[in-house]
C-alpha cells in the first residue's frame, strides 16, 4: 500500500512523506531528501541536487500526491516516484549540455568492513572509507579505464545494501572521499539525455544482495542472458565450462619512446611461433591430461601485439604467417575439448596503419578525436 502523509501547510516541504511497507521517502525544507530502508532500519541521505555545479538553494514543492513528490530546485523540476519497494528520482526534462548532479554528494559511508561501495568494473570493485589523503574519482560509462561496466552501483552501511541503477549512458559516478573523519560519498552526475535512477533499499546484505537485485532489473531490461540459454542456442558454449584459458604472447613489438618502451629504438620479441603455440596446447592436452582448455593468440596479428591496428591481416610473417596461424587453428581444434581464439581491440585505429583515416574515427563533443589506451604500438 502507498500512501502519503504530512502537514498540510504549503509554505512548510518539512513533513512530507511517501511511504511504502519497505521504504519511506521524506523531502526536507532545504532539498534533502532521507530514504529509509524500513526492513533494516537504515537511513540513506540524498543531498539537494546541483545545477551546473552549484549546490541549489531554492526548493520549492510543486506537488504531492499518493505516490509523487514534484519541486523545483533552483528552477530544475525534480520528480520522486514511489515504486514497489524503491524510489525513482528524475529530472524532469533533459539537461542538454549542462550537468546536474541528481545524487549530490550522497549515500554516505563511513569507516568498517560492513561499509563500502560495491562498483561494477571488471570483476567487481569495493570502496572503503580508509586512508589519510583526500581523493575524487570520475567514472564514466562503459569505459576500458576508470569506467563502470555496468549501469549500476551499490552501497553498503553498517551491513544495510542499497541498489542504485540507469539507463542512459551519459551518467557519470564522482566518488569523493575524505579522511577526518573519513567518509567516502557519491554523486551521479547527468548529462545530455540521461534523467532518472532508481534506488532500491535491499535490507540486511552486501555485494551479493546488490548482485542479485541487479539480476532482476537486467532480466526486466532484456539484457541477461544465463549460460544455458546461450548453449542452447549454442552447443559449443557448454566446452568453456571448466576450460583452462592460456593466453601466449606471440609476437611484440614496443615502440620507442612510450611507457611500455623507454628506449630510443623499437624492440622486437618473439616469444613463441605459431607452431610453438600449438605444440604448447598438444603437450597441456596430451602429457598434462587437461581435456579442457582455451588458447588464445597474443601478438598474431600484421606488425605485432597491439600495432597497426586496424589492419591485423596478414598474420605476423615473424611467427609463421597466415599459413601457420590456420595449422595451429586446425591442430588446437583437433585436440577435441579445446577452443581456439584470437585477441583483438576492435575499436582501436594507429596513425601508422595503412587504413588509417581521421574520417572514422569516434569523436569528443569538441570533434577531437577520441583516445584509447595507450598500447605497446603507441596511444591507440
Amino acid at each position: 500500500m502507498l500512501r502519503i502523509v504530512g502537514l498540510l501547510v504549503p509554505a512548510l516541504l518539512f513533513g512530507q512523506v511517501l511511504e511504502h511497507s519497505k521504504v519511506r521517502v521524506r523531502l526536507l525544507p532545504d532539498g534533502s531528501i532521507e530514504l529509509t530502508d524500513k526492513m533494516a532500519g537504515a537511513l540513506w541521505t540524498l543531498r539537494p541536487p546541483a545545477v551546473a555545479g552549484k549546490t541549489a538553494s531554492e526548493i520549492k514543492l510543486q506537488e504531492a500526491g499518493a505516490s509523487t513528490l514534484r519541486f523545483l530546485a533552483d528552477g530544475a523540476a525534480f520528480q520522486l516516484r514511489l515504486l514497489e519497494g524503491a524510489v525513482e528520482y528524475e529530472l524532469a526534462a533533459d539537461p542538454g549540455e549542462r550537468e546536474v548532479w541528481l545524487l549530490n554528494r550522497s549515500l554516505e559511508i563511513g569507516p568498517g568492513e560492513h561499509s563500502y561501495y560495491a562498483v561494477p568494473k571488471r570483476l567487481g570493485i569495493l570502496l572503503f572509507a580508509g586512508g589519510a589523503e583526500r581523493s575524487t574519482r570520475r567514472w564514466g560509462a562503459y569505459q576500458t579505464a576508470g569506467g563502470y561496466s555496468m549501469a549500476m552501483f551499490g552501497a553498503v552501511k553498517e551491513g544495510a545494501a542499497l541498489l542504485a541503477s540507469w539507463e542512459d549512458p551519459y551518467t557519470e559516478i564522482i566518488f569523493e572521499y575524505s579522511p577526518a573523519p573519513p567518509r567516502l560519498t557519491m554523486s551521479l552526475a547527468l548529462r545530455r539525455t540521461a534523467r532518472r535512477v532508481c534506488l532500491q533499499p535491499l535490507g540486511r546484505g552486501g555485494y551479493v544482495e546488490i548482485a542479485k537485485a541487479y539480476r532482476e532489473v537486467a532480466r526486466r531490461r532484456g539484457f541477461l542472458k544465463t549460460l544455458a540459454e546461450k548453449v542452447r542456442e549454442n552447443p559449443a558454449v557448454e566446452r568453456f565450462f571448466g576450460a583452462a584459458d592460456f593466453k601466449p604472447f606471440a609476437y611484440m613489438r614496443r615502440v620507442a619512446n612510450t611507457r611500455w618502451n623507454r628506449t630510443d629504438r623499437d624492440v622486437y620479441e618473439v616469444n613463441f611461433t605459431f607452431q610453438e603455440c600449438a605444440d604448447l596446447a598438444e603437450h597441456f592436452h596430451r602429457d598434462l591430461g587437461m581435456d579442457r582448455g582455451l588458447l588464445v593468440l597474443n601478438g598474431w596479428i600484421r606488425g605485432g601485439y597491439d600495432n597497426l591496428r586496424p589492419d591485423v591481416l596478414p598474420a605476423a610473417e615473424a611467427i609463421g604467417g597466415d599459413a601457420g596461424l590456420a595449422e595451429c587453428a586446425r591442430r588446437v581444434k583437433a585436440l577435441g575439448g579445446w577452443l581456439f581464439g584470437l585477441h583483438d581491440n576492435y575499436q582501436d585505429m594507429y596513425e601508422d596503419a595503412p587504413s588509417w583515416n581521421p574520417a572514422v574515427l569516434m569523436k569528443n563533443p569538441d570533434g577531437s578525436p577520441l583516445r584509447g589506451g595507450i598500447w605497446a604500438g603507441r596511444p591507440g
